[in-house]
């Protein structure tokens, strides 16, 4: 019998993100892409059987958790968008004792951190009084499955299923 091979965090990535960008963020062009290439994304070798739980694995749905992706400390990464229809490099770590934070490498190379508690609730970001983010004003809100992030000029939209998977 031949083997499927699936590779669902791929596929799952490419529909949140098209879902994510109809709903818009400032306008700009929507060519969003994973940032990890196929080969590093999680994948499910599964060959047809009487039983679905053998062909379980953890992050495939099947609330076992999350793999990582290869050479990295994320179980997911891909592109965000991050305000003046721009996009941003994310990665998430959904293994942190406290919650799920996500590192973003915004447009201008400098990296910023979300936090979020364990049910995917937005607590901050990470500042420092070097760069002014010390003083930002950050706010949240959700927007349907999406988080939308405000820190001073920075803007986030984080989609509930990259920030917790399954």
């Amino acid at each position: 019998m031949p083997v499927l091979r699936t590779s669902l965090l791929q596929t799952s990535v490419a529909v949140l993100l098209a879902g994510t960008m109809l709903a818009g963020c400032s306008g700009g062009s929507p060519e969003v892409a994973p940032s990890a290439e196929p080969s590093a994304l999680a994948s499910i070798d599964a060959a047809p059987s009487a039983t679905p739980a053998a062909a379980a694995t953890a992050g495939d749905g099947d609330g076992q958790g999350d793999a990582k992706v290869a050479g990295t400390d994320y179980n997911a990464t891909a592109e965000i968008p991050c305000g003046g229809g721009k996009t941003c490099k994310a990665g998430v770590n959904r293994q942190a004792e406290t919650g799920p934070y996500i590192d973003v490498t915004k447009p201008d190379g400098r990296p910023r951190t979300l936090f979020f508690t364990k049910d995917g609730k937005f607590l901050s970001i990470n500042s420092a009084q070097a760069d002014g983010s010390a003083g930002f004003k950050v706010s949240s809100r959700k927007d349907g499955d999406t988080t939308i992030i405000d820190a001073g000029p920075e803007h986030y939209e984080v989609p509930d299923a990259f920030l917790l998977g399954d």
